[in-house]
């Protein structure tokens, strides 16, 4: 990653991951498509504080840095960003699993399971890529693998250039079988996997058979731009209806499935900033550069884990939390088949 160069082709220019600079396009994009204006930050921060100073027993982070993440995925509309900055710390809560420090999950981060390229698309957009065929159920189960896959966006997150142009997906469904399907597919853990993307907006209410309001909410301060599936077996597309009303419309329509013909990937993803797998000119995907960067984090992670709600002493764990206290076994050995 970090001997990445900027890949010219044609008219294209494709960035690298980990450089931090916003270009002109980049402010035209943050001013067009999220009302962001420089001018103006001072008056939307000292807003989003404010409104998160009123939160009963809510300890937030308050930095530019840290608010401006939520300020953007919500085009700076200041209500929305301090709810999804709520609604952020209340998922920490009870899904704690998906927020461990990185030296925590290294085993699981070093099967390349997930990874970001090297370069960003045309569109300045981060590339993230899934292999399902990675995931070993029987070492780590579905929390852990989601945790893993959080831990690594939060990083590539951090990146202005991205929190304006957002990120794609490559998800790569080969070998995924039914072992993958019945660890992953129970409709507990869909929901949480629902709820961490950004799939549902804190003002969407559904009520339930008692007239009680449940806010189905997102925990995630990134832009989701699309996802292309890849290598999808028939067992993907019983996935992808299961899933699927658990989504907004809008975001229905930002998943892309392209087989196994790399060439339609091609008309997404140019050819030079892919890895040979998917028809492309680079190495194969590999995580060991981005997770070697996440193994330095582990302070800033320490430091975010001092903020949040004040959790009352002596009241009963959520089933989640009681799941939690029953993860299968960490081990020091590779997943990759």
């Amino acid at each position: 990653m970090d001997s990445a160069q900027r890949i010219r082709e044609g008219t294209s220019v494709y960035r690298p991951l980990l450089d931090t600079t916003l270009t002109k396009e980049d402010l035209r994009k943050a001013k067009r498509e999220l009302n962001e204006k420089p001018e103006d930050y001072a008056r939307h921060l000292a807003k989003v504080r404010d409104l998160l100073a009123k939160e009963k027993d809510l300890i937030p982070r308050t930095d530019d840095e840290f608010l401006l993440r939520f300020l953007r995925v919500r085009k700076f509309n200041d209500e929305r960003a301090a709810n999804l900055v709520k609604d952020h710390y209340r998922y920490r809560i009870k899904h704690p699993r998906l927020f461990r420090r990185p030296t925590d999950m290294e085993p699981i981060l070093r099967c390349n399971m997930f990874n970001y390229l090297a370069h960003r698309d045309a569109q300045g957009r981060a590339i993230f890529i899934m292999k399902i065929a990675n995931w070993c159920p029987e070492t780590y189960n579905f929390k852990e693998f989601v945790g893993a896959g959080n831990t690594l966006s939060h990083w590539v997150l951090k990146n202005p250039v991205t929190q304006i142009n957002g990120y794609v997906g490559i998800w790569d469904f080969k070998d995924y079988s039914f072992q993958h399907f019945s660890n992953s597919c129970s409709p507990r853990l869909m929901w949480m996997l629902s709820a961490l993307m950004q799939v549902k907006d804190h003002s969407e209410i559904k009520v339930n058979h008692k007239g009680q309001g449940q806010i189905l909410t997102t925990a995630f301060p990134g832009r989701f731009k699309v996802a292309y599936c890849v290598n999808c077996p028939p067992l993907a597309d019983v996935v992808w209806k299961l899933f699927k009303p658990l989504i907004r419309e809008k975001y229905r329509k930002r998943v892309v499935v392209i087989g196994s013909d790399m060439a339609d990937l091609h008309k997404y993803i140019h050819a030079s900033v892919l890895p040979v797998e998917y028809g492309g000119t680079l190495p194969s995907s590999d995580c060991t550069e981005a997770v070697n960067y996440l193994m330095e984090t582990d302070s800033e992670w320490d430091k975010d884990s001092r903020y949040g709600y004040k959790q009352k002493m002596g009241r009963c764990k959520t089933e989640d939390e009681e799941q939690d206290l029953v993860s299968a076994t960490v081990q020091e050995e590779s997943c990759v088949a």
